[in-house]
């Protein structure tokens, strides 16, 4: 396990729509296929499959095809999904490697801190997210480099673009959206 981070170093925050009855998450935990660690909150994952028993769901990082972009809300480092304890001094209170996010067909607005910071963003421009099992510095994260409309999935669109937050920290405004590519690469 990654050490803990400082509070809003790598987030996701809902601007606009969250929380409402109607707002659609969901919660599973990562692939085990995925070597890339750790995977920051506000980064982009889809549901690649289902455990036997059909209750668990498993991600991995990134969006691709018609996989349904997820935003999460807390990452594989934080102390709510993944914290050993110890005996000596106290113990974890059963985090199970459980992480949580927004579907992007959500009536949001969401700011994340995980998107390609080098580039220029303007309003409406639209986002893919980064498909990656093996970096932690890139997987997940959004970008506007490369979408080809109706090829790329596309999951988000620029709404205020690239500013500093209240906190003093760089973040990316978007809406989600989905809007899936013909991309047959293989999640």
């Amino acid at each position: 396990m990654a050490a803990p981070i400082m509070m809003f170093t790598h987030t996701l925050d809902a601007l606009k729509g969250w929380f409402s009855p109607y707002a659609v998450d969901i919660s599973g935990k990562m692939d085990a296929a995925v070597t890339a660690d750790p995977i920051y909150a506000g980064r982009v994952v889809c549901v690649t499959s289902l455990d036997a028993d059909v209750k668990t769901v498993r991600f991995k990082p990134g969006a691709v095809g018609h996989a349904m972009p997820i935003f999460l809300l807390n990452g594989t480092d934080q102390l709510d999904v993944n914290n050993t304890g110890s005996t000596t001094t106290w113990q974890s209170i059963a985090p199970a490697g459980y992480l949580s996010g927004l579907v992007a067909v959500g009536a949001l607005e969401l700011e994340t801190t995980e998107f390609d910071t080098t580039q220029t963003y303007v309003v409406n421009d639209l986002l893919r997210a980064v498909r990656s099992d093996s970096s932690s510095s890139t997987a997940g994260t959004l970008t506007n480099q490369t979408v080809t409309l109706y090829t790329t999935l596309v999951c988000g669109v620029v709404s205020r673009g690239k500013r500093t937050n209240q906190h003093g920290i760089t973040v990316l405004d978007f809406w989600p959206v989905y809007l899936p590519g013909s991309e047959t690469t293989t999640l």
